[in-house]
Order: structure tokens, then C-alpha cells, then sequence
């Protein structure tokens, strides 16, 4: 009876343990499914920092052109190059390209019987230069 009492209380250790052991197994099996969650979006979030990296090199690249400069430098600063002359249009004007004034644009204006009238600006270091002096 003592024998029985012994075997009856090892097999409910030995339950019990291996009923903890299954739980510490699912409970790691879970973190390990989790951490596989979290790498994957990691990964995803890494491709989709390293595509925009591209991008913004790639924008960079483009700001970087003479090109780039030259157009923001005349949009923005009203910068001209030597023997470039800027014209301003009256609004309410039309646009045609005239042949015979090397690629200039002369605006004309719907009423046939007014002249063209085209507007020369001065450079901006003359626009400086007479508000100073």
C-alpha cells in the first residue's frame, strides 16, 4: 500500500512536470512564431527604407544637374545668361512664334489694328543698381 501511495504521488510529479514542459514548449514555440512576425516586417519595412533611399538619391541626383540649377536660378532669382534678354507678356494676349525674330515670341493682341507689344526687362543687377543709386 505504501508502494502504490509512492507510485500514485511519482506519476502525479511526473505529470505535472511533463504538463509544464509541454506549456514552456508552446509558450517558446509562440515567442518563436512572434519573432518571426516581427522579422518579416522588418524586412519589409527595410525594402521599402532602402527603395526610398533610392529615390531620394536619385531626386538629389537630378537637383544636382546644371540644368536643375539653371531653370530654379531663372523661375526664381530671374537670372539670365549673358546675351539672353527675358520677355513679359501683357496679359490677355496671345503668343505666336515669329520667324523672323530668331526664335523670340512676340504677343499679339486680338484687336488686329494694335501694334505687337513686347516688354523688355532690365537685368537685375540694373534693377539693383538704380534703386541704390
Amino acid at each position: 500500500m505504501f508502494r502504490r501511495l509512492l507510485l500514485g504521488i511519482f506519476l502525479i510529479l511526473v505529470t505535472t512536470v511533463l504538463v509544464w514542459l509541454g506549456y514552456q514548449t508552446y509558450q517558446e514555440f509562440r515567442r518563436g512564431q512572434a519573432v518571426d512576425r516581427e522579422i518579416l516586417q522588418l524586412k519589409e519595412e527595410s525594402n521599402r527604407i532602402r527603395q526610398e533611399n533610392t529615390s531620394l538619391k536619385n531626386n538629389i541626383e537630378y537637383l544636382k544637374t546644371d540644368d536643375f540649377q539653371k531653370r530654379e536660378a531663372k523661375g526664381e532669382l530671374n537670372y539670365q545668361e549673358n546675351g539672353e534678354r527675358v520677355v513679359v507678356f501683357q496679359p490677355g494676349t496671345n503668343t505666336t512664334s515669329n520667324p523672323s525674330s530668331s526664335g523670340n515670341k512676340v504677343s499679339f493682341s486680338e484687336n488686329k489694328n494694335e501694334t505687337p507689344s513686347v516688354i523688355f526687362r532690365k537685368p537685375n543687377y540694373q534693377i539693383w543698381w538704380e534703386q541704390f543709386f
